[in-house]
């Protein structure tokens, strides 16, 4: 099942559902029905038109995403930001834009630009009805706020992100982040956070990795 199929699917049952309502309408109506069936129909069309033009928008923010990807991929950072950019301008609200400016914040921080990725993250985490991006903003927020050398916000995004997702896979990183911060602030805490990291990710590389930082 392709999800073009899908999309089409989804439009179609809002469209119906919106036809069913004005059906029920005209049967317990007759008389003003006889007044209103133009317009019912021209309100029909009117959000059909609705929807087929919210699904084109998604389309063109993912392809807008995806254009920015590619740039990213392929090196070339100041077009991808600038994809990024006209994603986020044309469409602030999408789950494309949230994705975006996580894609920003990467880019900003593998050019060592720590104050600019954390900027974008942080906007990834302002952004609302986008949930799935919550965990990687805070992750790398954290990890951006570490490279400004600003440990004790990275300390502080750090246990904000294992309060809530403790079972995420950017978990031993965040952990690592902690411990590392705790450890450069001097906090008697940090020991505790290296032996931790031993406890929950035994035999892997991050036991070993804790295991020669606690002293």
């Amino acid at each position: 099942m392709s999800k073009q199929w899908v999309k089409e699917e989804v439009r179609r049952n809002e469209v119906a559902d919106v036809l069913e309502r004005g059906a029920l309408w005209v049967k317990f109506h007759p008389q003003q029905s006889l007044w209103t069936g133009l317009g019912v129909a021209a309100a029909a069309l009117i959000i059909t038109a609705f929807f087929v033009r919210r699904s084109n928008a998604r389309e063109e923010a993912w392809s807008q995403l995806s254009a920015a990807t590619l740039y990213a991929q392929s090196g070339q950072a100041d077009a991808s930001l600038n994809q990024v950019k006209a994603l986020t301008e044309a469409h602030p609200s999408s789950a494309a834009s949230g994705y975006g400016r996580l894609l920003a914040g990467d880019v900003f921080f593998q050019q060592a630009k720590f104050k600019e990725a954390a900027q974008a993250y942080q906007g990834a985490l302002d952004q609302p009805g986008t949930p799935a991006t919550i965990p990687m903003a805070i992750s790398s927020l954290a990890l951006s706020q570490e490279g400004a050398g600003d440990c004790a916000a990275a300390s502080a995004s750090a246990q904000r992100f294992l309060d809530a997702h403790q079972d995420h896979f950017l978990a031993p990183m965040t952990h690592a982040v902690l411990a590392r911060c705790l450890a450069a602030q001097g906090k008697p805490e940090a020991k505790e956070a290296f032996q931790r990291i031993e406890i929950l990710y035994p035999g892997t590389y991050w036991e070993g990795w804790a295991k020669a930082r606690k002293g």
